[in-house]
């Protein structure tokens, strides 16, 4: 598992160091630098894309949010809301928005369904759903269909 974890960090361009707080996934790769995504990754008519899970733990989120994103521009850190950022820990999100400067991406919830009245749709989080890059797990495209999928034939049931 180590080692395809490590072959999916090299191909992204990623941080192969195996993170101290976080089991690697196959499915995902803990963001230990910067990642910027492409326009097209961003949009929403790319549900699949750009998609990240937020670390499991509140605690290190709140350590992440209460400190400047290393390597970054910015020294300023996004802050911790205690009653709302403790709820995005392990949950899926599609970034909406990215700040390169101070290494922040502002998240939309992953929700179904992505297609309504023959446009895909959103849901934006609170303003402050902004989180530094290395509380993120980048999240591989198929995989998300896959869940996607899943859940989609578990509602219509």
């Amino acid at each position: 598992m180590v080692d395809e974890w490590r072959r999916v960090a090299k191909e992204k361009g990623l941080d192969e160091t195996l993170p101290t707080f976080a089991a690697p996934s196959l499915h995902g790769v803990l963001l230990t630098k910067w990642h910027q995504f492409s326009d097209a990754e961003l949009r929403p008519e790319s549900p699949h894309q750009g998609v990240v899970k937020i670390i499991g733990s509140s605690i290190e989120l709140e350590r992440l949010c209460n400190r400047p994103a290393p390597g970054m521009a910015s020294d300023e850190a996004v802050g911790f809301n205690q009653g709302f950022m403790a709820t995005l820990c392990g949950k899926l999100f599609k970034v909406v928005t990215q700040d390169s400067n101070d290494g922040t991406y502002k998240l939309a919830r992953v929700s179904l369904p992505y297609l309504q009245d023959g446009a895909y749709k959103t849901v934006v989080c609170p303003d402050d759903a902004w989180v530094p890059y290395d509380a993120c797990i980048l999240q591989d495209a198929s995989h998300v269909s896959k869940l996607v999928m899943a859940n989609a034939n578990a509602s219509d049931s």
